[in-house]
């Protein structure tokens, strides 16, 4: 429905501005920029996609920045593309005619032994051409590229194609084999005067954390030259960690809240990483007090390994059960479990988000287990194998271990199997006290309509920012009540709120204007 709603959208302003003139297209909103950019002309050029496989290597950053930014580009992504070619549209860039940019490019793993071919089509006419390699500045995982834009460019949308592969390509076009090849669609404007400059922000992966800019704007949504910028990093994850503010392959500051001089357009991209949970003995713990683990499969052959005790209770994808050895884990709750003591050296696996516990009927192999509001006690010891692996003892019986059933992935029991299939190891994973475990008891509602937000549902304590896509606070509140309305100064098609309660982690809502 959003997506639907955001082409009627889109294609309403395209008709609007298609008779505009080549003084008119500018905007003060960059967004908007950009559609009537790309409505300047009824032709608008076709490229060709390269076929081919893809490889190891994928970009997980690029930024622009330099005198022809006049909005930079801000691409981030936090996992392995699904494909070779990748158009990168939603995230772009608007640059200036008779000026330089650098764009910058950082990599999941070295460029050594990696061809990087850059193109462009400067005159829009859909055939590429290939830039000067000498302005490729390699370095260990990625590189720069610097541009100087056309005096004489075409104004309007285009693109600049690099490919990532392992020999140099015949053209812009042809297949690659075992690379990468993506197309970045950048907007064509005519020089301007400015002396004030755009700084925009993002999270390298917004599950962890979010990026915001606390320092207001001027009326144009930018900075002037030489003044003072205050970007913050909020956790969202308490087995989150912050690594530092990063511009390009460069950290600038390991500081949460950060303060630079503006000096041109620029890009910075907050970098949080996950807490590694640690192999430890298992221990018990209260509600009060938890202890959560990933429970790990011991098992080596190559399709049962790093498999982990997982409950989700709308499974989808290949796993049927919604109590199985999934894989790969991470810090959701659906991988999180903690022992609790019931009797003598008994204890019940309880899982984080629904509070159900591990449960089965002590049947072997046919009948899988399940979890359940109350569970089945089990014995967890060392397996006796030497790979330090711990056995999961139905009721305390040596015939009855906990397994993972291979092909399925369901959990069953077995009687077989000591320090393998039937062998598991404890990840304790390092968590923050946040006043809160179950964020997800809070239930927010919000509506964004004609510049107004509308919320329902917040904590009785909380304050409220409201940040637009470049992560420019544009709005700062605290709620009178739990239900409440705040007009914005300046409508947007697009914000996320940051809903930050007393003494718990700060969450976030993405909205989208459905007047």
């Amino acid at each position: 429905m959003r997506k639907s709603l955001l082409n009627i959208f889109l294609l309403f302003l395209s008709v609007l501005f298609t008779g505009l003139k080549a003084q008119e297209y500018i905007a003060d909103d960059p967004f908007e920029t950009m559609i009537r950019l790309g409505s300047m002309n009824v032709k608008n050029p076709i490229y060709q996609m390269p076929s081919g496989q893809a490889g190891n290597a994928y970009i997980i950053s690029a930024i622009t920045s330099g005198d022809a930014v006049r909005y930079p580009l801000g691409y981030t992504v936090a996992s392995v593309p699904d494909r070779h070619f990748i158009i990168v549209s939603k995230a772009t860039t608007l640059i200036e005619r008779g000026r330089w940019f650098d764009l910058i490019i950082e990599e999941n793993v070295s460029v050594s032994g990696q061809f990087v071919t850059i193109f462009t089509d400067w005159d829009r006419n859909g055939v590429f051409d290939k830039e000067d390699q000498a302005s490729v500045s390699m370095r260990d995982k990625g590189f720069t590229t610097s541009f100087q834009v056309p005096a004489d460019a075409e104004l309007g949308k285009t693109r600049i194609r690099v490919r990532l592969e392992s020999s140099q390509p015949s053209g812009s076009d042809v297949a690659v084999s075992g690379g990468r090849v993506y197309d970045f669609v950048v907007y064509v404007m005519d020089k301007t005067d400015r002396e004030d400059c755009y700084i925009s922000v993002s999270s390298n992966n917004e599950k962890l954390g979010t990026a915001v800019i606390e320092t207001v704007a001027n009326v144009d949504g930018r900075y002037d030259k030489g003044s003072s910028v205050t970007v913050k990093a909020e956790l969202s994850s308490s087995s989150a960690n912050f690594d530092g503010w990063k511009v390009g392959q460069d950290i600038v500051s390991r500081d949460q809240s950060y303060t630079f001089t503006v000096n041109e357009s620029m890009h910075i991209i907050a970098v949080f990483s996950t807490v590694e949970p640690e192999l430890s003995a298992p221990q018990t713990s209260t509600e009060a007090n938890p202890i959560w683990y990933q429970i790990k499969n011991a098992h080596t052959a190559t399709e049962r390994a790093n498999r982990y005790i997982a409950y989700d209770e709308n499974p989808t994808g290949e796993y049927t059960s919604n109590l199985r050895a999934e894989r790969p884990a991470d810090m959701s709750d659906k991988f999180l479990w903690r022992l609790e003591t019931v009797s003598g050296n008994k204890v019940k696996i309880i899982n984080k988000t629904s509070m159900k516990q591990i449960y089965g009927s002590g049947v072997l192999e046919t009948q899988e287990l399940t979890a359940e509001v109350n569970g089945s006690e089990f014995v967890v010891e060392p397996s006796g194998n030497d790979n330090g692996s711990y056995s999961i003892k139905y009721n305390g019986n040596d015939g009855l271990l906990l397994n993972a059933q291979d092909g399925s992935w369901k959990i069953v029991l077995y009687n077989a199997g000591i320090g393998t299939g039937s062998g598991w190891y404890f990840y304790r994973v390092p968590f923050t006290p946040t006043g809160v475990e179950n964020i997800q008891d809070i239930r927010v509602k919000a509506f964004l309509s004609n510049g107004i937000v509308a919320l329902s549902g917040l904590p009785e304590k909380c304050s409220v920012k409201v940040i637009n896509l470049s992560g420019q606070i544009i709005g700062e509140f605290i709620p009178s009540d739990v239900n409440c309305e705040y007009r914005l100064k300046y409508p947007e098609e697009f914000v996320i709120l940051m809903v930050e309660p007393d003494r718990q982690r700060p969450f976030s809502l993405k909205l989208y204007n459905k007047s």
